[in-house]
């Protein structure tokens, strides 16, 4: 014969607990209307949003994007003769401009870059106009 067993209790949590509680109603109140005399400030050191400084926004970079331009040229054309003293001469210009009012010059580090790669450029055009010369002339005598 088979005997019947009852079932084990199943746990039910207190009746305190939180989650069988019913949620109280929370009063929600919305938050205060913004004062509106905020709008007609003045313009002062104290508002988020406020233009520039005058003579601060106008910094200029030609000179020395020129350089690092012209620079990047001499080491990558076959004009690098040309282009190359014109990336250290436009490097040379902005770096003094930017050493003497660094307010409204920015760019240091493209126009060192651009003398730095306007010098290897001219290096490179040199040495292939002294190879030129050197293995022309020997092909020459060859003859």
């Amino acid at each position: 014969p088979v005997q019947y067993k009852e079932p084990e209790p199943v746990f039910t949590p207190p009746s305190n607990s939180p989650f069988e509680q019913s949620a109280s109603p929370v009063e929600w109140t919305p938050p205060p209307a913004p004062d509106a005399g905020w709008q007609n400030q003045a313009i002062g050191s104290n508002t988020p949003f406020q233009p520039p400084p005058g003579g601060t926004g106008t910094q200029s970079k030609g000179l020395a994007i020129g350089s690092l331009v012209s620079g990047i040229l001499s080491c990558l054309c076959c004009v690098s003769i040309i282009t190359g003293p014109i990336a250290l001469v436009l490097g040379f210009i902005a770096k003094k401009k930017i050493a003497e009012d660094p307010s409204s010059y920015t760019g240091d580090g493209l126009a060192l870059g651009g003398m730095i790669t306007g010098g290897i450029g001219t290096l490179i055009g040199l040495a292939a106009i002294i190879i030129q010369i050197f293995f022309g002339g020997l092909s020459m005598l060859a003859r």
